[in-house]
C-alpha cells in the first residue's frame, strides 16, 4: 500500500512540474504526446485506491446487519475460528480428547449423538465395540454431548462432574458449552461435523449415528472401503421423502410457519445413520452458518443445507429396518453357533440395551469367524413374525418384493 501511494505521489509531482515548467509556452501535440503516460498512471492509481475503499466499506456495512451475515471462516488446512458455532458466537469445547491423533490409517470417524444421562448405552457400545477393535477396521469414535445441567422430560440433568469423570477414564467424548436439549441437535450435528474437519479430517468418511441405533459397523466398513471408495459429494443413508412439518399444538415436535414456511421438507436422510466423504463434510460445515437455524437437525443438515448446495442424497434403505423387532429376529436366530449375518446394517433398539448388546454381539461374532448371507425363502422380511413396537417415522423410499 505504501509503495503505491509513494508512486502516485511521484506521478503526479511530475506531472505538476511539467505543466508549471511549460507555463506560457503555447503546448504542442508532441508535449502532450509525451507526456500522456504519467497523467493516465496517476488517474489509474487514485481510481484503484477509490475501489478499494469503497469495497472495505460495502464490506463492513453488510457485516453488522445481524452477528452471523457476512461472516467468514477461516479455514486453513484444519484449522478455522473455533469461537462460532453457526450463529452462537461464543462456541467452546468443554471436552475435545485426541481421538484420531497423527495417524493417516482412518477410514472413518463414527460420530455418536447421545445425551449425558445415556450412560449405559455408551458402556453397551464401549464394550461391545472398543476402540481397540475399530481401529482394526480403520474406525474411530467419538460421542457428542452439550451441557445438561438442566433436566427435561425423559432426560435428567448431569453433573459436570460427572461428565468430566466419564470423559477421565475413556477420552472419547466431545462436549460443546451448548445446553442439551431437542431444540439444539443442530448445534450438536454441526459441532459434530466441524470437529470432524479440524481434528480427523484425514479420514476419508464420517459415519454420523444415534446412541440407540444399532449399527454393524463391520459392514459399514465395506461397503465405505469397497463399493463407496470413490463416493463424492454424495450423503449415503436411509432417505426420507414427502415428509411433512408437524403443525399440531400438542407436539412438542411442532415446527412453525416462521421456523419453515414449506409444506414439505426437502429429500432428507435419517439422523439414526448416515455416512458422508469428508469433503461433502466440509462442505456442510463452512456452509452452515450461512442457513438460518432449524432445530430438527437430519432436516437441516442432509436436507435443507444439502439440497442448496446440490449435494445428492442416495438411499440405501434396503440396508435399514425401521423395526427393533427384524432385529430380534436376526440375534435370536435358532442356529448355533450363528449361520447368517443380519440381513440390514442398521436399526432401532427402542431403548432396550438387551437387544442393543445382542445385535452387536451378533456384527461382531459374523465379522470374526464370517457368516453367510439370508437368500429367497429365508430373508427375514418374510420369516420374521413380530408385533412392532415403534411407529416408522416417515414415508421413506419404498421397495416392492415379490413374495
Amino acid at each position: 500500500m505504501r509503495f503505491f501511494g509513494r508512486c502516485g505521489r511521484r506521478i503526479r509531482s511530475q506531472y505538476v512540474h511539467l505543466m508549471e515548467r511549460y507555463v506560457g509556452i503555447r503546448p504542442s501535440f508532441s508535449l502532450i504526446y509525451r507526456y500522456r503516460w504519467a497523467f493516465i498512471a496517476y488517474v489509474a492509481v487514485k481510481t484503484f485506491f477509490f475501489l478499494m475503499f469503497l469495497r472495505m466499506y460495502l464490506l463492513s456495512s453488510s457485516s453488522t446487519s445481524s452477528p452471523a451475515a457476512g461472516r467468514v471462516f477461516s479455514f486453513q488446512g484444519s484449522d478455522f475460528n473455533s469461537n462460532y458455532l453457526m450463529d452462537l458466537t461464543n462456541f467452546t469445547y468443554l471436552a475435545n480428547p485426541p481421538i484420531c491423533g497423527e495417524s493417516t490409517n482412518v477410514l472413518a470417524v463414527v460420530l455418536v449423538h447421545t445425551h449425558p444421562s445415556h450412560i449405559d448405552l455408551r458402556n453397551t457400545f464401549r464394550r461391545q465395540m472398543p476402540q481397540e477393535i475399530l481401529a482394526e477396521i480403520g474406525l474411530r469414535r467419538v460421542f457428542l454431548i452439550g451441557q445438561a445441567n438442566k433436566g427435561q422430560s425423559l432426560y435428567p440433568s448431569v453433573k459436570q462432574s460427572e461428565i468430566d469423570a466419564e470423559n477421565e477414564v475413556f477420552r472419547d467424548m466431545v462436549q460443546g458449552n451448548f445446553e442439551e436439549h431437542y431444540r439444539n441437535l443442530t448445534y450438536k450435528h454441526v459441532m459434530g461435523l466441524t470437529w470432524a474437519t479440524r481434528f480427523c479430517s484425514h479420514a476419508a468418511f464420517i459415519i454420523k449415528m444415534d446412541d440407540d441405533i444399532a449399527v454393524d459397523l463391520f459392514q459399514v466398513r465395506q461397503l465405505l472401503q469397497f463399493r463407496y471408495r470413490e463416493a463424492h459429494n454424495t450423503l449415503l443413508g436411509l432417505v426420507q421423502t414427502d415428509n411433512h412439518p408437524l403443525r399440531t399444538n400438542h407436539s412438542k415436535w411442532k415446527v412453525t410457519q416462521e421456523e419453515f414456511s414449506g409444506n414439505v421438507y426437502p429429500p432428507f436422510l435419517s439422523g439414526w445413520c448416515y455416512m458422508a466423504p469428508m469433503e461433502v463434510v466440509k462442505k456442510l460445515a463452512q456452509n452452515a452458518h450461512k442457513f438460518p437455524y432449524f432445530w430438527i437437525d437430519d432436516v437441516f443438515v442432509t436436507g435443507i443445507m444439502a439440497e442448496d448446495l446440490k449435494i445428492e442424497r442416495q438411499g440405501l434403505n434396503h440396508l435399514y429396518t425401521i423395526h427393533s423387532a427384524l432385529l430380534e429376529c436376526c440375534t435370536l436366530e435358532q442356529f448355533s453357533p450363528k449361520k447368517y449375518y443380519c440381513d440390514v446394517f442398521a436399526g432401532p433398539t427402542s431403548g432396550d440395551n438387551n437387544l442393543y448388546k445382542a445385535a452387536l454381539d451378533q456384527f461382531y461374532y459374523c465379522y470374526r469367524k464370517g457368516c453367510g448371507r439370508r437368500t429367497g425363502t429365508e430373508i427375514l422380511i418374510r420369516t420374521c413374525v413380530v408385533t412392532p413396537k415403534e411407529t416408522p417415522y416417515g414415508r421413506g423410499v419404498g421397495e416392492v418384493i415379490a413374495l
